[in-house]
């Protein structure tokens, strides 16, 4: 037996005695698998040992894509003729059609291989966002930004898979080498638009998904590992999940309090542009501030989980990143001034990062390793698709650029995450209670 079998026999061995364990009290604290000498010291995860140095690459490279596309790519939009409607359809449709890639695509990597499938996924990605420059019309553009948004979307859960399941765990600071690519790339991105103009957008789109396929190319010589993170798992196994209520409240409780970004990713540019005639620069740094904030809260996640009760901080910071949404929406909606507005995106920290910090500690808990993939796969396409491209799409025509009534609606949808998550917190409590005791 060569070292490479010996090593994932063992791994194999520590996942099965986890298998059995399905109740989120049950599985409190992450597997052993999932930790190393760097989580432990609060670092980012697996940067010295080199297992991850592929990863180390996609994170920060496909979050620079995001830190483009999120806050800018609204703007190109309006500069290729767009009016408020046709961005809220075009924006929308992306964030749906990431949904369906999110849900549809992971799963093939039971019969191709997760890298060849990461690969395949990323090429794709890369080659219909590039043909992005050459459409100027709204049903050509709508067309390819869709397809785009497929694969695009689907690169998420498979980052998130091997770095929760097959990597070592670690998941808030390998993240937070991402928010620093998003930071970066904002940043970048903005000076470049203001310098050359809005083709920038696209050609850095273009350049992020080339360092990701890159980085995925480059984990050639880990492609047993990367292929031992996806198991087989059987269809009633994948139904048993899905019937599971309190993992249903958490996906809805999360799912809500991160819709109180759509007005925000969609708008903010554009609002900025015309309430405080903001350039890309400024808007890039305002955005900047809100994701040194997030990389804060994801790289002091070993010690916010460290001694604490993992399932009720989970809950803590679910409940405070829905307060501080309330909070940074309701005072965003007065236009205040820039030194406020600066402060209150440092408040991103929390709406967005220890929301989705929150959510993925709770997820990890809650679900046994062999399901996090098509768990995950649930939690991005309802998080970051379904229920945030919904309320983007019910923005569209009714709250355009001028209108400080989306702030407001965004600081309610905020509330109502919050309220969500003390049903989870309670209900979903006594609903792993009872489970526990039909299984003793």
């Amino acid at each position: 037996m060569s070292i490479a079998q010996v090593h994932l026999a063992r791994r194999g061995r520590k996942a099965a005695s986890y298998r059995r364990a399905r109740s989120f009290p049950r599985e409190r604290m992450a597997p052993p698998a999932m930790e190393d000498a760097d989580d432990r010291r609060g670092g980012v995860p697996g940067a010295r040992s080199g297992r991850r140095g592929g990863l180390l690459v996609v994170y920060p490279a496909y979050y620079a894509f995001l830190g483009v596309v999120t806050p800018y790519f609204p703007l190109w939009l309006q500069v290729r003729g767009l009016d408020v409607a046709s961005i809220a359809r075009v924006t929308a449709l992306v964030m749906i059609a990431t949904t369906l890639g999110q849900l549809l695509l992971p799963s093939t990597a039971v019969r191709v291989g997760l890298r060849h499938l990461a690969i395949a996924v990323a090429g794709a990605a890369l080659v219909f966002t590039s043909a992005l420059a050459g459409v100027h019309s709204g049903p050509a553009i709508l067309a390819i930004a869709g397809i785009s948004g497929l694969f695009c979307g689907a690169l998420l859960p498979i980052a998130d898979a091997l770095v929760l399941a097959g990597q070592g765990g670690g998941w808030g600071g390998m993240r937070a080498w991402g928010s620093l690519g998003f930071a970066v790339a904002t940043l970048t991105a903005g000076w470049a638009i203001e310098l050359w103009g809005t083709w920038t957008v696209v050609a850095a789109e273009a350049l992020a998904l080339a360092l990701v396929l890159l980085g995925i190319v480059s984990t050639r010589s880990h492609a047993a590992i990367l292929s031992s993170a996806v198991e087989r798992v059987s269809g009633g196994e994948i139904a048993a999940l899905l019937r599971r209520a309190d993992l249903w409240l958490l996906v809805i409780a999360v799912a809500t309090i991160n819709a109180g970004h759509a007005y925000y990713y969609t708008f903010a540019n554009l609002h900025w542009a015309v309430a405080y005639r903001f350039g890309a620069a400024t808007s890039g740094l305002l955005w900047a501030v809100g994701v040194v904030a997030e990389i804060a809260v994801l790289a002091l996640s070993s010690r916010i989980f460290g001694k604490a009760d993992r399932d009720r901080r989970a809950v803590q910071l679910l409940l405070v990143g829905a307060a501080a949404g309330v909070l940074r929406w309701s005072v965003t909606a007065l236009d205040p001034p820039l030194a406020v507005l600066l402060l209150l995106q440092t408040l991103h920290g929390l709406t967005f990062g220890a929301t989705l910090l929150g959510g993925m500690e709770a997820l990890r808990a809650m679900v046994p390793p062999r399901l996090l993939a098509p768990a995950l796969g649930l939690f991005a396409a309802m998080v970051h698709g379904v229920v945030i491209g919904s309320v983007t799409f019910l923005l569209g025509g009714r709250f355009g650029p001028q209108g400080q009534a989306g702030f407001v609606l965004m600081a309610l949808v905020a509330a109502a995450g919050f309220a969500v998550t003390l049903v989870f917190a309670v209900a979903g409590q006594r609903l792993r209670i009872g489970r526990d005791r039909l299984s003793t």
